[in-house]
Parts: structure tokens; C-alpha cells; sequence
């Protein structure tokens, strides 16, 4: 009877690939793995942003969301674009690649940790104690967990859905009973950041570990994809500034209460978002192996079905955000206004084919073009909305340029 089921499910997928343009087989097999780890992520990072709303002050969080904030910024110099170089390389047979990649963002990590080191410095001989010990514990230890998270790009160019879906979700799940914990027992920022970075340090080395086990690479690399990584993450510098620079001028122009209000603003938008950069992973390695005029031909088809289902991920949350925040953050109903304004940016989905394409197919004078353009937009939004309409001027740019991203993409997506 399943095996029925099976084969009928299966030629109902192949029928209704002339409608979407795509391998809706692949889709299915591959997608089943990242929607289950994503709503189950979703499921538990919720549960512990309940916990984080009712036993945290504002104060607090706030505090520790720019301390993750820096971080991430500091992560620029771990050269993030060999992880997105290295899903091609494996793509096409080269999976002996992550072993000189993990070595090469080891060495730059130097960079991070100096700088994680100067910034404790700054606050210590501010008076600031706190932040000055937490970021010496993340400059330390936010290069080590971040490295080893290349696992996950590696098994996506090998196509393992599967394994990467339940080292996610085992990931996730114990970091969340780690933190949850710690919790229960301490508000102290120091120990909250100390758990974070050394609880996902240890578990992100021991899914390295078990990946590389399971799936041992082969001896056959591509020295091209490291240089290729090279230039990924230095057009990804302005990026990097510019995913975290929301968080870090909030805290310092408004403060820890206000960066925790916009936290929670965009926690589930951001989760959601989730689903769409899922399909980007799933398309990753098939645009890598298809021919360019393929990819062109199938463009339209492709972004119809997707803007369908961003929009309806788009309506429902408009819908139900306010009895969302209602019940689960009752203390962050300041939170839901700006929340319905930040959704919109899901629609920025919509350009998901072409911005992956750019990557899969190692258009790196493209990808300087829509990287340098579109952060330098966002940078200037941001900082614009929040000097003439605070933290909903702030809002308000982050979704406008959004918009003007994904028409750039479609622009750039001509040349190839």
C-alpha cells in the first residue's frame, strides 16, 4: 500500500513539473528534510523565546543580542564565502575541498579573535566589566563555531538533505535545553553568553566530526574554489556590516530595551525566512550542474510558484501576529506594529533564483555588482530611517530595501 501511495505520489510530481519548471521529485525529497527541520526549529526556538520574554529583563536581552550582533560582525574575517564556494565545489565532484577550506578559515580566524580581543578591551577600560568579558569569550569562541558549521555546506553539495536536517535539529534541540537551563538558574549576561558560544562550539565540532565520518571526502579538490571563496567574502564585507549594523546602532542610539523590542520584532519574520533561503539550498547544487539557458528559460515559471508561496506565508502571519505576541510575548506587545511592517521583506524572496544563480555559476563580477550596490542601499536605509523616524524609519528601510534588491537581481540576471 505505501509503495502504491509512493508511485502515485511520484507521477503526480513528475506531471506537474511542466506547470512549476522545476524537479518537483528532487523538491520533494530534498525539501521534505529542510520544512521538517525548519518547523521543528521553529517549534523549539519559539519555546525558548518564550522563556527569554518571561525570565529576561528587556535590559538584558537587549545586551546579549549586540553582543551576538559584534560578533557576527567580527565574522568577516573567517572568509564566510569559502561555505557558499565550497556547496559548488561538491556540487561538481570536488569533495576533497573542505579539508584545505576549514585549514584556510582557521588561519584567518586570527583576524577575529584580535579584533573580538580589542573590542573587550574597549569596554573594559570603559568601566563596562560585562560586555568587555563577553566579548573576550566571543571573540574566542564565535571563529571556532562558526568554522565548523561548514558541515552543513558541505552535505548540501553532497545533496544529504536528510543528514543535514537531523544534525540541525539535534543541534538546535540541545542548545535549546543547554540555554533553557541556564536560564532557570541566572540572568547573569556573562554566563548566557558563556553558555551560547561554548554550548554551539563543542556541538558544531561534534557534527563535524560525525559528517566527515559518515560521508569522508574524496582527494579530489578544487584549488579555484578557494580563490572563488576568497572573493565571495570580500564582496561579502559590506554584507556582513550590513546584517548586523540594525542591532549595533539600535543599542547605541536607542538602547538595550529598544534593541530588545526589535529583536522580538523580527524573530519569527526572520525564522520564517528560513523557508525561503531552504529552497535556495535545495537549489543551489541542481543551478550549479544546469546550463545557463536552462536556468533562463525556466526563470519565469519558477519565481510565479515562489511569490505564491511567500505570499501566502505572508498573509497568515499578518493575520495571526497579533494573538501570536498576545500569548506567547504579552511583555513585547510593542513588538507586533513593527513586526506586520518587517514581514514584507519575506516578498524579497522572490529573487531567490537569480541571487543563488549568481553564486552557483561563479559570476563573481556580477556578484561585486549586486553585493557592493545593494548593501551600500541597505546601509544608507537603515541609517536614514533611524535618524528621521526612529525604530520604524529603521523598519520601514529594511523593507524598502528589500524590494530594491530583488529588482536589482532580476536586472543583473540579463547578463548572465
Amino acid at each position: 500500500m505505501i509503495k502504491n501511495i509512493k508511485f502515485k505520489l511520484f507521477g503526480l510530481l513528475k506531471k506537474t513539473e511542466k506547470y512549476t519548471g522545476t524537479d518537483n521529485v528532487y523538491i520533494a525529497k530534498g525539501g521534505l528534510w529542510l520544512t521538517f527541520n525548519q518547523l521543528s526549529g521553529l517549534v523549539i526556538l519559539s519555546a525558548l523565546a518564550v522563556a527569554w520574554a518571561r525570565l529576561v529583563p528587556p535590559e538584558i536581552y537587549g545586551q546579549y543580542k549586540f553582543v551576538l550582533s559584534m560578533a557576527g560582525l567580527l565574522l568577516v574575517f573567517c572568509l564566510p564565502g569559502i561555505d557558499a564556494s565550497l556547496t559548488q565545489a561538491v556540487a561538481r565532484g570536488f569533495d576533497g575541498t573542505i579539508l584545505p577550506a576549514i585549514k584556510t578559515k582557521f588561519r584567518w580566524s586570527v583576524l577575529a579573535m584580535l579584533g573580538g580581543l580589542a573590542i573587550a578591551s574597549y569596554y573594559w577600560l570603559r568601566g563596562n566589566q560585562t560586555l568587555g568579558i563577553c566579548f573576550l569569550i566571543a571573540g574566542l569562541l564565535s571563529p571556532i563555531l562558526n568554522n565548523l558549521q561548514i558541515y552543513n555546506d558541505y552535505l548540501a553539495g553532497k545533496k544529504r538533505f536528510d543528514l543535514q536536517a537531523k544534525y540541525s535539529l539535534l543541534r538546535t534541540l540541545l542548545s535549546t535545553a543547554i540555554t533553557l537551563l541556564v536560564l532557570l538558574a541566572t540572568q547573569n549576561l556573562i554566563y548566557l553568553i558563556l553558555t551560547y558560544f561554548a554550548a554551539n562550539a563543542i556541538l558544531y565540532f561534534l557534527f563535524f566530526l560525525s559528517a566527515l565520518s559518515k560521508l569522508p571526502p574524496k582527494e579530489k579538490s578544487d584549488p579555484a574554489a578557494l580563490n572563488f571563496g576568497k572573493h565571495l567574502s570580500l564582496l561579502g564585507i559590506l554584507g556582513q556590516v550590513a546584517a548586523y549594523i540594525d542591532k549595533i546602532i539600535i543599542f547605541h542610539y536607542l538602547g538595550a530595551v529598544e534593541l530588545a523590542v526589535y529583536a522580538f520584532a523580527t524573530m519569527l519574520p526572520d525564522h520564517l525566512n528560513g523557508f525561503i533561503k531552504n529552497a535556495s539550498i535545495l537549489a543551489m547544487p541542481k543551478i550549479a550542474a544546469s546550463d545557463e539557458r536552462e536556468i533562463k528559460r525556466t526563470l519565469r515559471k519558477r519565481t510565479i510558484v515562489l511569490c505564491l508561496a511567500i505570499g501566502a506565508l505572508t498573509l497568515l502571519y499578518l493575520l495571526f501576529a497579533d494573538l501570536v505576541f498576545k500569548v506567547f510575548f504579552p511583555a513585547y506587545l510593542g513588538s507586533v506594529l513593527y513586526s506586520k511592517i518587517y514581514i514584507l521583506s519575506l516578498l524579497g524572496g522572490a529573487a531567490l533564483i537569480p541571487s543563488t544563480a549568481f553564486i552557483a555559476k561563479a559570476k563573481t563580477k556580477i556578484m561585486y555588482q549586486y553585493n557592493i550596490v545593494t548593501n551600500v542601499v541597505k546601509i544608507i536605509a537603515l541609517l536614514l530611517g533611524l535618524h528621521f523616524a526612529g525604530l520604524m524609519g529603521l523598519v520601514i528601510g529594511y523593507v524598502g530595501y528589500v524590494i530594491v534588491s530583488a529588482v536589482f537581481s532580476f536586472i543583473l540576471f540579463r547578463q548572465l
